[in-house]
């Protein structure tokens, strides 16, 4: 199955969806709709691997937040945004969009789907704290851009000051993840397997 995404009337973006995802080809106005989703914000999240030279060993992209936790520290994550009412009409075509605008990569692919998180956004003691509920997806890219550097897309200037890391799952360790995501790459890499 294709779904088309179209930014404007000449760009058009295709990806493949694997079956198993089908059901999130749901209009996001009635995906918004569901009760588990009510009065919630729409997110999306994707884990995207490489394999390196070395023993095919898999490594998962994870992007630097600017925003910082309690430790002073700006954590890490995998690429993720928000949904955009107008702009995406599925809750999958939010995925090539957001990837794109944060990483430079194409989406060619949405493989199978990890079990969604919820957690608050912003402030914490605020009393109008938005809950975010973040859909997360194996998503293949096009591999003409994953080379051996850390930059996901050497091939554009746009992304250079940006921090990325390909870390395999032994070194997650090493970065600053909140514990939500790190089970979110801990299942991406289960289901690898």
């Amino acid at each position: 199955m294709n779904c088309q995404k179209t930014t404007k009337p000449t760009i058009k973006h295709s990806f493949k969806v694997h079956q198993s995802v089908t059901r999130f080809c749901l209009p996001l106005s009635r995906f918004n709709e569901l009760p588990s989703n009510h009065g919630k914000s729409l997110h999306v999240g994707a884990f995207i691997t490489r394999s390196t030279d070395i023993n095919d060993t898999k490594q998962v992209l994870l992007v630097q937040n600017n925003s910082s936790t309690d430790n002073g520290k700006s954590s890490w994550d995998i690429p993720n945004g928000k949904c955009q009412f107008g702009i995406d009409q599925t809750l999958l075509e939010s995925i090539p969009r957001i990837i794109k605008h944060q990483t430079g990569l194409n989406v060619i692919a949405i493989k199978k789907d990890i079990k969604p998180i919820e957690y608050p956004s912003g402030i914490s003691n605020s009393p109008n704290q938005e809950i975010c509920k973040q859909y997360n997806f194996v998503a293949e890219v096009d591999e003409k851009y994953l080379s051996q550097t850390d930059s996901p897309s050497s091939s554009s200037d746009q992304f250079q000051d940006l921090n990325y890391k390909w870390v395999s799952i032994n070194e997650l360790t090493e970065f600053d993840i909140s514990d939500i995501t790190r089970k979110v790459i801990q299942d991406g890499y289960q289901d690898l397997r």
